[in-house]
């Protein structure tokens, strides 16, 4: 039982090895790509303005969550 365990921890260990391997050469292969990044209108947004969409993001939520409850 023990044995099956251990082969089983280093299978995983194993696939996470290749994974990073596999994770590295696709981050070498991009290395010279420039990471893209939001444009910055040099905005800073007021405590206000956040609250304002926050609430106009919840009020769409729940209509959504409303308009599929009155469909169910």
């Amino acid at each position: 039982m023990q044995n099956m365990l251990d082969e089983g921890v280093a299978n995983v260990d194993k696939k996470i090895e290749e994974r990073n391997i596999a994770l590295a050469q696709e981050d070498a292969l991009h290395k010279d790509e420039p990471v893209k990044q939001e444009e910055d209108d040099g905005h800073i947004e007021t405590v206000e303005e956040v609250k304002a969409k926050m609430k106009a993001l919840s009020e769409n939520m729940e209509n959504n969550l409303a308009a599929v409850d009155s469909r169910a």
